[in-house]
């Protein structure tokens, strides 16, 4: 009759027979109980407050180096970080400047005129379209990418 009543929710028939006998055996809560084991230690506020000094000093950081610097295991750097706080790594790559065909008719226009220049002697004239770019050099891929807020770019 369950299993009409509830469909695909209904629980199955050896969870029913493990309720039974643990009522009948006198627990009373249908809360889980506290499980044996060792508790969690790594993700208290002070490792917490540690782990977000570093990356917002370096967000190339590695969970590798950051493991190290705090004092315990990768697995739970990334969980600090992901979970904890909200954090993604994402990796920084080239985006394009798109051109308007204004934008490019001015380019060439003063490129003929810094051509015609050189001709009169100058050799060391470098042209741009006007765009500011931030140039580093990484040591390796993992260091290109960085640690940032879901959502941001």
């Amino acid at each position: 009759m369950l299993g009409v009543a509830e469909g695909s929710n209904a629980l199955s028939k050896c969870t029913i027979k493990c309720w039974v006998k643990a009522f009948s055996n006198g627990k009373e809560a249908i809360e889980d109980e506290p499980c044996p084991g060792r508790p969690c230690e790594a993700t208290i506020p002070q490792n917490i407050a540690k782990v977000k000094n570093l990356v917002i000093g370096d967000p190339h950081t590695t969970t590798k180096e950051l493991a190290n610097l705090v004092g315990i295991s990768q697995g739970a750097i990334t969980g600090i970080l992901t979970k904890e706080l909200g954090m993604v790594k994402i990796c920084a790559k080239w985006v394009p400047h798109v051109l308007t065909d204004e934008q490019r008719r001015k380019q060439v226009e003063v490129s003929k005129k810094l051509l015609k220049k050189l001709q009169k002697g100058f050799n060391n004239i470098i042209i741009g379209n006007e765009t500011w770019v931030y140039y580093f050099t990484t040591s390796s891929k993992e260091s290109n990418k960085q640690w940032v807020k879901k959502g941001e770019n």
